[in-house]
């Protein structure tokens, strides 16, 4: 025997079909083929070799970094190198080994191949000259073994064998010797095959190898061959005393190869049988103990039968019955890898104990004897195996020309024992690390699902118990779970495996308690640790076990017991520490923990420790001392020392929010009660009466030091290790306080403990580990932790299990990648593991996420698609135009990611070069999004699209070229210096808040997170900032966009181009936070420190559908000949506000003729109620069933023919969940059936009427409250069941009508009230039955208001705006405008015609709009005016003719004799057209869209005849053109529409037409056919806006074209419509004449030279206004809006002056403020009246806007109602705005001022919203009582008034879900004190209080507690919710913390992981993101109940508990723990109000 034996210790293994080593086992004991036929190699067929190929998964995929293999080298390697190179760390694992635990050795390497087939290709790219260098290294073979040695940094040789198919055992043969010998620790033996090409089978075919049917039926007569297969196999070897698993002993190996005298394929007998018995004879071996033989398996009969013969000759010579198997009947042939895929059937049957059967095997070969005559056994079925220590396993192998190999191989002896219900019992700690996450998140659960096996977890504890480089993430679990039937819980961690030092932190007194080691005795080192502490102490009659278990916390009364306790846990816990492997670089101690210190620290023994602490409590209580206290308080040591009495010291600097003080017991309990009443944290500490620290301990100093000298005979001095607490400041030099002495330990006890100072030596990124009975330190180490530190304690007060809690937190160190040894917390397992123990190979992970290719080749590789997930809680958004969407800087964070492969972004510049981002990814509050990102490597080119289940629908978001950056292409980057943060005084700067309010005005709105703009600076050539990036990329990227967006406000943030992005990150190293940033406006380059962004351009903005306005009036319904549109709008709205807010709606279509009107309904009802609500189209046919699903509010659609109104209104009423339908009647028809009509309209479309029900309005089920016009609308009134109540006043309500009805909206009975309003002094008394009431009410309208005999309603419609238009340009004097608009006609855009005084002189020409009113003139496209011209006459001509000569000249170059069509010949331009081609000779043809647009075209043209003259809305049209045209066809056709008039005209074009279209849609949207352009048709697109957009030199083109044809005469006036001001402008403009406006404030030229006077009542621009009240933002915001119209802001009164004028940073922006007065806000009755003298006298004033936002402002109303009538005649014409967020308060003021006869309106929505609408209520001619503003999208019935949820009455469940159903969602509200709750909740509003309903805390209990509550209440029921679920809801409603959250025992599992999942999505940022949880108590402790689940959230916890007294009564648990003994409902809500909701909002006020 060899004096070390050899044994395969590891396997790592890929094999097909199969995953891992356990499931290839299962497969050769099921006998499985596992071959396949397809064609992820080849083609089935191809060359016509056999199909049939056993193949590997992933193959095409590899971890290069990995193991560190650069991208060109690992693209080219062989896919066997690949392999083999993460089989090898799998071996590793598997062996029970990290891979630093073989790191450095003497590790020999061989790795074998026979044929690779991706060698052959290696030259095909040597041609490429970067690629050659690595092309030689991925084609050496030796890369196979040299890349593993270099990866896992192994010493020893590192050969790659190339041979036949025995190659590997010559491997083995010699790893085993260098195993034996000494030669090497370890040894790595490999070898892989790969299946790329069928050449090879076609050869294997060729030589009889190959199986046709692809079955191996190995020993059978019927053998054919066998499939090739692949695999890859590598094993570690060691020696046998050393490993932790031993799968086979190698008993020996031994190779011949015959050379010349044998065949190619075949068996020389001669040659085997001697070979044999050398082997064995050699290794003493008895041949009669080889229980197994496993054949070569080749299957052709004549081999196998030489093969049986030549083995049989051996080892049955003295036998019979041999059994034998083969593996290849299953994995087929593998070349090199085959042997060793034999040896692994050799170890599978020692494994399971049974041999793998053939089960293909029927018949043997008539000539092989040695089956025949039963020598050798064919396994046929699974079959026992008898194993003992001289069983010994053969393997043959067989290669070619002569080659043959054999090995034998001893078992493992030891024998599985199942473990026992104890051992299974016993928690085990795994800790385990992945590539990601989810790698390491999978390897647990690998581990959980494998049955309990101790051996196999001590396996698995070892091999991840040290890092591994790569490994990023880390997972802990504890097994088995502490729940029965439960699955343990995994957490997991992203973690860098840099090593962090250790710091230990001894406690003192207070940790001890009742209990305290009575889990931790389980453990066998601390059971063992106090096991030796115990005879110690018991001569002084201490019993220390009873001492640590005791449950009777008296015992500790004792101050003994509690010293000797706490340095008896102490020792334990640092001996279990030395145990994991964990030694502390430091060691601070706190008070008495300075004991366990010095053992930390070596200084004094466990004996001495203990005796130590006995003698401190023993000096403790030997000498009389006063009765003392201690308390902990929230104060810093200095501030307690001013404020403390004369009596009592500072014992503990514990950190600067907190120290503890220490006195006699009277003044400490005082002084603690005086701190409570100041709200200042107070509490006392049990110290057993002992003033610990102070001056009245310092009798015991003696004493102590006179026991200590007997316990400490020869002090040892500390290390630099031990940080001292407890040496006063100038004692430091002190020698017998360097050691831990007599004197040391006596001056802790005198002296103060300073904490707070030895904290502050940890450093940062330590982790930090509490050592003490309870983790009593924990807060005040988190408070002096630095940055990136984390702490943990060992133990918990309390806690149900202390093992668990110590493992948890053993876990969480292996989480802080501290190394621990986990299995030393477990019973002993003995190693090696016994035979059976499951494989580890599958428990490494691997970043496979990339292909690489199979085969060397020259094409590019594109990685597959890569999916990225965006969650709405960490991606950053932007929103604009009411689009929320993800910041474009993301995306390219993503891109840069991939490129980058994990590896770290710092060390990856990158450079971006086309971008383009083209459609956003808009964000959702409650789904996840996903992003694919496709990725090819070799050219760069991306794109990444929004990921959708089809395919073909996934929009791309981004797309361009991405590529690694080289040094030299970072040369030449402009580059930005910290030197550019200084600005040079009097620059225009903005500065944190102001520039995102700045943007907010532009309607951009930056999420947080984005928020990093500190400064921004505007020079001349550049603007400059700070950015404050925080090390995030995409911040930093993003800042600079917003450089840009700054700049210049216009465009498209998330569409847009960008030329170059260049990132270095190496220029960040030396940069602070705050970076430096530029945009170069010249050159438009953004720079900031290694970044540049190179031709950053952003799309146009599309029209903002943000928002949407009602204006809000009562009127009365009448009979009306509206648009049809217009109508059902009106219908729209009047059946929304006649529904509750929860209701759904449903358009019921009686008829399908009137299915387009429904349709219609639907669409303009959808408008309204937002998209959170469903608007159903139903159509019934006659007889059908009537749908479920039509619910809700009903509108009837019907013409009343089919007559099936009858049955559906019975069906409808016998719905509980549908409230009165209302009918629309299309057509006219007699009879209403059972229906009252309220209002017909009769337009162009037909006649359309509404119509309602009407019923009976029962007195017993309605209640009439009479109000008082004076009163306000009642909070709350209780409302009959299922009944109504009704509301009337007599006059108008206080808050006028509309308020009446928003303020009613909003009450809890809101839904099921009517209001009557009786403003008609002759109507009659009101009663429900006489006739003019009750026909009304029998209705059912919410709104009744009757005023001159008739019934008004709430009239609501869409507000109209007033367009922007240019008041002024620079440069000139305007006298008229001339007005241009888009297709529709009614958006007006540019450029503006002009004419006015330019210089003196006369001029006309064209403008841009530029910023608010102001428009610039080009200086090219001007004329003068001819002198015959008036200026009004001379503003007709530029924009037309313009437009007429640069498409006819310049583009269509139109001769004479051409056919020149023109397109609606009506318009202006179109006029100048005809005239202009007329002119130059062409023949011109023209169309009109009707026959009153023909007769004006042939009006304005007499020179066009009638026949030219077409209809082009006309089904004849194209017959026509060509009939007119003839064959000669249209030459030049000018076409302002895209739609099928150009369709037309396309398709009728003839050679070389020109076609020329001025639409601003796209023409390409048409099928406009190839036809045209084979006929070299030319298309021209051409815009107004495009003419100022020309080159200088077609510029002067146009002009002097147009010159010219001033000069000729061709140029003449246009027809004119003429309004005196902006006000005026309507739209649509009219379509024959051009609209022109009257700016002159004077008198204009006409052609006479006479003055035209201006018409009276005409108001100049530029009107003057004032703002009274209102946030400085708000101020500039509203001012902004006003410069839209050129008015500015001449007086603001705010309440801070001086605040107000810090506005000015962002005044300068304004032109509206450049001149305005700030003064105080009023406060008294004179200082309003002076405000108003003031506002009045200002010239031009044209309104007052009074901002009520802010809830301190809305005292001006009463001020203003005061003062407004003392100065009416001042302010007549003044109109009064009133800002609002509430439409009741908004119309109640504003009512009382329009009865003053004041023109007052009330804006009602926040300052951004109306600022939009400010420049239209400034200048319409009447105004509305009312204007909502509200976000489209959203519930308008929310807008005017109604609350969001559905309040809530009763106790019963089911009403609970009934409403949450009809709602949609998962809460309900019920009524409180407080306010309703908007949509969200806004900071200004009390916190909403969450609630979960349930036995304990029932709806009954929870209505009757609501009425006592100061904040809104959501109810959910438990049987609905999910943890999931209710977070969601909780952070839609309030995405902001602190939360707070009730329930009671029932639900409190559910609601704390909730409130854990609401502080882990909103990240914890700062302490007020927590969650505040009250829980009813009913029955047991539900403290103890939940144990540490509470722990997982950062909230405190209120425990509520019923009592009898009648006073509330409340106890603190702990510091996060508070109990509550409450009587009844009313004290719920004063703990609630008190305990739970008030600390809440100071929270949100700081």
């Amino acid at each position: 025997m060899a004096p070390v034996e050899a044994v395969i210790s590891g396997i790592g293994g890929a094999f097909p079909q199969s995953e891992g080593l356990q499931n290839f086992i299962d497969n050769l004991l099921d006998g499985k083929n596992l071959s396949s036929v397809d064609d992820l190699r080849w083609k089935p067929g191809l060359l016509g070799t056999s199909p049939h190929v056993g193949k590997i998964a992933n193959t095409h995929r590899f971890d290069n970094n990995l193991f560190k293999v650069h991208r060109p080298l690992a693209r080219l390697m062989d896919p066997m190198a690949r392999l083999m190179l993460e089989r090898s760390m799998e071996a590793v694992l598997d062996a029970g080994l990290a891979p630093k635990d073989i790191e450095n050795t003497y590790t020999s390497v061989f790795m074998t191949t026979t044929v690779s087939e991706s060698e052959s290709r290696t030259t095909s790219i040597l041609h490429a000259k970067k690629d050659s260098g690595y092309a030689i290294m991925a084609g050496s073979k030796t890369m196979m073994s040299n890349r593993i040695s270099y990866c896992l940094n192994l010493n020893g040789p590192s050969v790659t064998l190339d041979g036949d198919w025995t190659v590997a055992m010559v491997a083995l043969q010699r790893a085993a010797h260098s195993i034996e010998t000494g030669e090497s620790d370890f040894a790595l033996v490999g070898a892989a095959n790969t299946c790329l090409f069928p050449e090879l089978n076609k050869i294997y075919e060729n030589l009889g190898v190959l199986s046709t049917d692809g079955l191996c039926r190995v020993l059978d007569e019927s053998a054919t061959g066998c499939f090739r297969s692949e695999s890859a196999v590598v094993f570690l070897l060691q020696r046998a005393d050393l490993a932790n698993r031993v799968y086979a002993r190698v008993g020996g190996v031994r190779e011949v190869c015959r050379g010349t005298r044998s065949r190619f394929l075949g068996v020389d007998t001669l040659a085997l049988s001697p070979l044999m018995e050398d082997l064995y004879r050699e290794k003493s071996v008895d041949v009669n103990n080889v229980a197994l033989l496993t054949s070569d398996g080749i299957s052709i009969p004549e081999i196998e039968r030489d093969e049986m013969e030549a083995s049989a000759a051996v080892l049955c010579r003295t036998r019979s019955g041999l059994p034998v198997s083969a593996a290849k009947a299953v994995a087929g042939h593998g070349d090199a890898v085959g042997a060793l895929i034999s040896i692994i059937h050799s170890i599978a049957a020692m494994e399971r104990g049974v041999i793998p059967p053939l089960k293909d095997f029927t018949t043997p070969h008539p000539d092989a004897t040695a089956l025949q005559d039963g020598r050798v056994q064919v396994v046929k079925e699974v079959q026992p195996v008898a194993l003992d220590e001289s069983s010994v396993l053969a393997v043959n192998a067989l290669g070619y020309s002569g080659c043959i190999a054999h090995s034998i191989f001893r078992p493992n002896t030891k024998v599985k024992v199942p473990p026992s219900e104890e051992s299974k019992q016993y928690p085990r700690l795994v800790v385990v690390s992945g590539r990601t996450e989810d790698d390491a998140v999978s390897v647990v659960e690998k581990v959980i699902d494998t049955p309990f096996d101790p051996e196999f977890i001590r396996l698995t504890q070892q091999a991840f118990s040290k890092p591994i480089i790569g490994y990023t993430a880390r997972a802990m679990t504890i097994l088995p779970s502490d729940e029965p039937g439960m699955r343990p819980l995994i957490a997991s961690k992203e973690a860098d495996a840099k090593d962090r030092p250790v710091w230990f932190v001894y406690s003192g007194m207070g940790s001890q308690w009742a209990g305290m080691g009575k889990g931790l005795l389980k453990l066998p080192i601390f059971a063992e640790t106090i096991a030796r502490l115990q005879p110690i102490l018991e001569p002084e009659g201490i019993n220390l076990t009873k001492t640590l278990t005791t449950d009777d916390s008296s015992h500790f009364d004792n101050i003994i017991h509690a010293f000797i306790s706490i340095a008896a846990i102490q020792i334990g816990l640092t001996n279990v520490m030395r145990e994991l492997g964990v030694e502390p670089d430091g060691i601070i101690g706190h008070s008495t923990g300075e004991l366990g210190c010095a053992y930390g620290d070596g200084c004094m023994s466990e004996e001495e420790v203990l005796r130590a602490a006995y003698a401190r409590g023993k000096a403790s209580l030997e000498k009389p001392l006063i009765r003392g206290m201690m308390a902990s308080i929230g104060m810093s040591c200095a501030e307690a020392e001013a404020v403390l009495p004369p009596t009592i010291d500072v014992a503990c600097h514990n950190s600067a929010d907190n120290c503890t003080i220490s006195g006699p017991t009277a003044d400490v309990d005082q002084f603690v009660e005086e701190l409570k009443e100041k709200n200042v944290f107070a509490r006392t500490v049990n110290v057993s009466n002992i003033a610990f620290h102070s001056r009245y301990v310092q009798p015991a100093g003696p004493v102590l030091e006179s026991y200590l000298r007997k316990v400490i005979k020869t002090p040892k001095k500390r290390s630099a290790r031990w940080v001292s607490s407890s040496i006063n400041p100038g004692d430091e030099n002190k020698p017998e306080l360097a050691y831990a002495s007599v004197e040391y330990f006596t001056n802790n006890l005198l002296s103060p403990v300073r904490f707070e100072d030895a904290m502050k030596s940890v450093p940062a990124g330590a982790v930090v580990v509490e050592l003490a009975p309870h983790g009593l330190m924990q807060p005040l180490i988190r408070r002096g932790l630095p940055e990136g530190a984390a702490t943990f304690s060992l133990t918990q007060r309390g806690h149900r299990d202390g093992l668990r809690f110590l493992l948890e937190s053993v876990g969480k160190l292996f989480m802080e990648c501290v190394p621990v040894k986990p299995w030393v917390l477990a019973p002993e397992v003995s190693m090696p593991v016994s035979r059976g123990t499951p494989s580890l190979n599958t428990l490494a992970s691997w970043d496979h996420r990339e292909e690489w290719p199979l085969v060397i080749n020259t094409r590019s590789q594109t990685t597959r698609p890569r999916t990225v997930p965006l969650y709405p809680e960490t991606t950053a958004c932007i929103a604009q135009a009411g689009k929320r969407c993800a910041a474009p800087s993301t995306f390219l964070e993503i891109v840069w990611k991939e490129l980058a492969d994990n590896k770290p972004l710092v060390s990856c510049p990158v450079i971006f070069s086309d971008l383009e981002f083209i459609n956003p990814v808009e964000s959702s509050a409650k789904e996840n999004m996903v992003v694919e990102l496709q990725l090819q490597r070799e050219t760069g080119w991306f794109e990444m699209a929004l990921s959708a289940e089809d395919d073909n629908s996934m929009p791309c978001i981004v797309k361009g070229v991405v590529q690694a950056a080289q040094p030299e292409d970072l040369l030449g980057m402009a580059s930005v210096h910290a030197a550019d943060l200084d600005v040079p005084k009097g620059t225009l700067t903005l500065e944190g808040d102001d520039i995102y309010d700045e943007l907010q005005d532009y309607d951009i709105k930056y999420d947080d997170e984005l928020r990093v703009l500190q400064r921004v600076s505007f020079k001349d050539n550049a603007t400059s900032g700070v950015s404050r990036w925080g090390g995030s990329w995409h911040r930093l990227i993003d800042s600079l966009f917003q450089l840009a967006i700054v700049t210049d406000k216009q465009g498209d943030i998330f569409c847009g181009k960008i030329r170059k992005l260049t990132i270095a990150p190496q220029g960040m190293r030396a940069v602070s936070n705050a970076l430096p940033i530029r945009h170069d406006i010249d050159t438009g380059v953004l720079v900031g420190p290694g970044v540049n962004i190179v031709g950053y351009r952003r799309a146009e903005t599309k029209a903002s559908t943000a928002m949407s306005v009602l204006d809000v009036a009562v009127r009365p319904l009448k009979t009306a000949h509206h648009d049809t549109a217009e109508f059902l709008q009106s219908v729209a709205m009047l059946r929304v506000q006649n529904s509750d807010t929860a209701e759904d709606f449903s358009v019921l279509v009686l008829e399908e003729e009137c299915d387009a009107v429904a349709s219609a309904l639907q669409q303009a009802i959808r408008e309204v109620v937002g998209t959170a609500t469903q608007v159903r189209k139903v159509l019934l046919r006659p007889g059908a069933p009537i749908p479920k699903e039509v619910a809700g509010a009903v509108v009837l659609v019907t013409d009343f023919r089919s007559k099936q109104t009858a049955r559906v209104i019975e069906h409808l009423e016998g719905t509980a969940s549908i409230s009165r339908p209302m009918a629309l009647r299309c057509g006219v028809r007699t009879g209403l059936d059972g229906f009252v009509q309220l209002t017909t309209n009769t337009s162009a479309d037909g006649s359309l009427s509404l119509l309602i029900e009407s019923h009976d309005m029962s007195e017993e089920d309605t209640r009439v409250v009479h109000v008082k016009t004076d009163e306000p609308v009642p909070a709350d009134l209780e409302v009959p069941v299922n009944g109504k109540v009704v509301l009337v006043w007599k006059g108008l309500p206080r808050e006028g009508v509309l308020g009446a009805v928003a303020s009613v909206r909003g009450k809890p009975y809101g839904a099921r009230a009517r209001i009557v309003v009786i403003a008609d002094n002759d109507a009659p008394e009101f009663s429900l039955t006489k006739g003019i009431f009750k026909e009304r009410l029998d209705l059912g309208l919410m709104v009744n208001v009757l005023q001159d005999g008739r019934w008004s309603e709430c009239h609501i419609t869409k507000f109209s705006d007033v367009p922007p238009i240019p008041t002024r340009i620079e440069g000139t004097q305007v006298h008229y405008l001339g007005l241009h608009a888009a297709d529709d006609l009614t958006t007006i855009r540019g450029p503006f015609d002009y004419s006015g005084l330019r210089g003196g002189a006369r001029v006309m020409g064209l403008a841009q709009s530029a910023q608010g009113v102001s428009a610039v003139a080009d200086d090219i496209l001007q004329w003068s005016v001819p002198a015959e011209w008036s200026d009004q006459e001379a503003a007709t001509v530029p924009l037309a003719y313009a437009m007429a000569y640069h498409m006819l000249k310049v583009l269509a170059k139109a001769r004479a004799g051409e056919n020149v069509l023109v397109v609606g010949g009506v318009s202006p331009v179109a006029q100048a057209c005809i005239r202009l081609a007329s002119a130059t000779g062409c023949t011109v043809f023209t169309t009109a869209g009707n026959e009153a647009q023909r007769r004006e075209v042939l009006t304005l043209n007499p020179q066009v005849p009638a026949e030219r003259v077409l209809r082009h809305d006309s089904n004849a049209f194209n017959y026509h053109i060509i009939k007119m045209v003839g064959s000669k066809g249209v030459n030049v056709a000018l076409v302002p529409y895209c739609d099928h008039i150009l369709e037309l005209i396309c398709r009728s074009a003839s050679l070389n037409t020109r076609i020329v279209t001025t639409s601003t849609k796209n023409a390409l949207a048409h099928h406009i056919g190839l036809h045209m352009f084979l006929i070299s048709t030319e298309l021209f697109g051409v815009s107004p806006e495009g003419l100022l957009r020309m080159t200088p030199r077609d510029k002067h083109a146009v002009r002097g074209a147009v010159l010219e044809g001033i000069t000729t005469g061709v140029v003449k006036p246009l027809r004119a419509c003429m309004v005196d001001s902006v006000e005026d402008v309507k739209t649509p403009l009219p379509a024959a004449t051009k609209q022109l406006v009257c700016l002159h404030d004077g008198t204009a030229t006409s052609a006479t030279g006479v003055s035209a006077p201006r018409r009276p009542g005409s108001s100049p621009p530029g009107a003057a206004f004032a703002i009274l009240g209102g946030r400085v933002d708000s101020l500039v915001t509203l001012a902004r809006a006003a410069s839209a119209k050129g008015s500015s802001v001449v007086l603001a009164a705010h309440r801070d002056v001086t605040t107000a004028s810090a506005a000015a940073a962002r005044a300068r922006f304004v032109p509206a403020m450049r001149q305005t007065t700030f003064v105080p806000l009023p406060k008294a009755h004179a200082d309003t009246k002076q405000f108003l003298n003031l506002a009045s006298k200002a010239e031009g004033l044209k309104a007052i806007v009074i901002n009520l936002e802010d809830a301190a402002d809305r005292t001006l109303t009463s001020l203003l109602n005061a003062a407004l009538p003392s100065v009416n005649g001042a302010m007549r014409g003044v109109r009064l705005l009133v800002l609002t967020d509430s439409l009741a308060l908004g119309t109640e003021t504003v009512e009382k001022w329009r009865l003053m006869g004041l023109p007052a309106c009330a804006l009602v929505g926040d300052a951004r919203q109306v600022a939009k609408l400010l420049p239209s209520l400034l200048t319409i001619s009447e105004l509305p009582t009312a204007v909502v503003a509200y976000q489209q999208g959203t519930d308008c019935r929310v807008a005017l008034g109604a609350p969001t949820y559905r309040s809530l009455r009763g106790d019963v469940v089911e009403k609970l879900r009934a409403s949450r159903a009809a709602q949609g969602r998962c809460m309900v509200e019920v009524a409180t004190l407080a306010p309703r709750l908007r949509y969200r909740h806004h900071r200004l509003e009390p916190l909403p209080l969450f609630a979960v309903s349930g036995p304990g805390l029932t709806p009954s209990l929870l209505a009757d507690t609501a009425a006592g509550l100061l904040s809104p209440l959501l109810v959910g029921c438990p049987g609905d919710l999910t943890a999931e679920l209710l977070a969601q809801e909780i952070l839609l409603l309030q995405p902001r913390g602190p939360w707070a959250l009730c329930g009671d025992a029932e639900s409190a599992e559910m609601l704390l992981s909730a409130a854990s999942l609401v502080e882990r999505k909103a990240g914890r940022p700062n302490w007020q993101e927590v969650v505040h949880l009250a829980l009813l108590e009913v029955g047991g402790d539900l403290a103890k109940a939940i144990g540490n689940q509470a722990d997982h959230i950062a909230g405190p916890l209120h425990l509520i508990r019923h009592h009898e007294e009648e006073q509330v009564k409340s106890t603190i648990l702990n510091e996060n723990k508070t109990r509550h003994f409450v009587a009844n409902a009313q004290h719920i809500a004063t703990v609630m109000n008190e305990s739970l909701l008030s600390p809440l909002s100071k929270i949100i006020s700081c």
